[in-house]
């Protein structure tokens, strides 16, 4: 949660509780969203007979909003308040104001989020459904449109793509640099897992595809984990059912990725310094083959095991290496040669 610092509230949510994931789904479209906007997107006609450019950049526009009223404004301080009250006494739980703040947040995670999420309703919802804007909407149609755009791309790049810059329906701009006016965590990622060649605005709209996708089927798929039994449990993160503000543990996610990051930039041991299991096993059987009358015997065939096992072998400080350890390729390819007769 530090990476995007989230207001207060969103430490609330139960990791079991999907609301979790897609809050933090949502504000990782809305850290891409920032590279999106760059994006020339053309009148191409959409499934739905709308325009690309006009879809695309509409949502775009309005995704903050969906946050910020959503889960800001409308979830997160029905939630606060119910978790105070389940703070004040055993029994408070079950006051009539207490069913009423719960029944709202069922609701709320019905109405904007989850479409098939079923619950035991204590009275009518807390708003019409008509002054709804039904995120799940919102979301499915976002992944169309994104999914023709980067089918697009992938026929362009089939003819071409940015070598050739080759045009592409939906977008105006596919091979032209991603543009992030400031950098954010979600650009950094993506600038450190691409290659400078492969910073470009067709690999921007791939990567929010993905993203997209999993928002999509968690909340429009009703075979997703999210309508899952085990869902439906509490609301807010809880130790042995009593309310657990905040987290115990925070996860220092940008030492994970400078981590990850160093791994993946050291250097591989060289193969050759280490004879492999498969050569090895060649080299032993290799041995045990009798020579064609009048061949000789070469020297490393004499004793394919000890010129197997030298590679592995260590010379002491000072120490000179042995013959075989000194070409150990040479070492285990000899046994399977075969004198002229």
């Amino acid at each position: 949660m530090d990476i995007f610092d989230l207001k207060k509230g969103y430490d609330l949510l139960s990791p079991k509780d999907p609301l979790l994931q897609i809050a933090i789904l949502m504000r990782i479209l809305e850290e891409l969203f920032f590279g999106v906007r760059y994006i020339n997107f053309s009148s191409t006609p959409g499934p739905d007979g709308e325009r690309v450019d006009d879809v695309i950049p509409g949502i775009l526009a309005e995704w903050h909003f969906y946050i910020e009223h959503c889960f800001e404004k409308e979830y997160l301080p029905r939630l606060r308040e119910y978790v105070r009250i389940l703070e004040t006494s055993a029994d408070s739980r079950n006051s009539p104001y207490a069913k009423r703040l719960l029944n709202e947040l069922f609701w709320i995670k019905r109405l904007y989020f989850l479409p098939y999420y079923k619950f035991e309703s204590f009275g009518p919802p807390p708003f019409q459904k008509k002054d709804v804007t039904s995120i799940y909407l919102v979301i499915k149609k976002l992944r169309k449109y994104f999914a023709l755009v980067a089918a697009a791309i992938e026929q362009s790049t089939k003819r071409g793509g940015a070598e050739i810059k080759a045009p592409c329906e939906g977008i105006k701009n596919p091979w032209d640099s991603y543009s992030f006016q400031v950098p954010n965590p979600l650009s950094i990622r993506l600038n450190a897992l691409l290659s400078a060649k492969n910073r470009n605005n067709a690999s921007l709209i791939y990567f929010t595809l993905a993203v997209i996708s999993v928002l999509d089927h968690l909340v429009n798929s009703e075979s997703s984990w999210a309508y899952g039994d085990e869902r439906g449990g509490l609301l807010y993160r809880n130790s042995d059912a009593l309310p657990q503000l905040g987290a115990d543990d925070r996860i220092d996610a940008e030492a994970i990725f400078k981590e990850t990051l160093k791994q993946k930039t050291q250097p591989s041991v060289p193969e050759i310094e280490v004879l492999p299991e498969k050569a090895a096993g060649e080299a032993a059987a290799a041995s045990q083959a009798k020579p064609a009358p009048g061949d000789k015997p070469s020297p490393a065939a004499a004793k394919p095991v000890q010129a197997a096992a030298a590679p592995q072998a260590r010379p002491a400080s000072g120490d000179k290496p042995s013959q075989p350890a000194a070409k150990p390729v040479q070492a285990a390819a000899a046994p399977q040669a075969r004198p002229a007769p």
